[in-house]
């Protein structure tokens, strides 16, 4: 089996267009992965798969949010459908959604952040630093 796949490889490798064309298609695929996956990272969504017991202080467009460990995780997977910024019910997927203008991490507490947000599509006032 090893050897029928060496052999297509090989041969695959030898054909000039079927080569570029392999390797053209697996660059392709390789840069919107890269893309799809940069675009989650500045999110809360991204935040919160990245830091699982990270704790957060969150200033939304909406309002101020303090969000634990587990309340994270309970909108990472469906489990709670809103929550409190300020005066406003936030729905899940919106806060999500939100990319991050600002994060730091607290110096003193570990797994503790403070996070600015902006609604997807407002333009942004700052880049990430931590």
């Amino acid at each position: 089996m090893i050897e029928e796949f060496g052999s297509r490889f090989r041969a695959a490798c030898m054909d000039g267009e079927k080569f570029t064309e392999l390797v053209s298609t697996a660059l392709k695929e390789a840069a919107e992965k890269e893309r799809l996956a940069a675009e989650i990272r500045d999110t809360l969504r991204g935040f919160l798969t990245e830091n699982p017991e990270g704790i957060a202080d969150i200033m939304t467009p909406y309002g101020f949010l303090q969000l634990t460990a587990e309340q994270g995780r309970q909108l990472l997977n469906g489990d709670r459908k809103s929550v409190r910024a300020g005066d406003s019910e936030v729905e899940a997927e919106e806060l999500l959604r939100q990319k991050i203008t600002h994060i730091q991490q607290d110096l003193f507490q570990d797994g503790h952040f403070q996070i600015r947000t902006e609604a997807p599509g407002q333009a942004a006032g700052q880049s990430l630093s931590m």
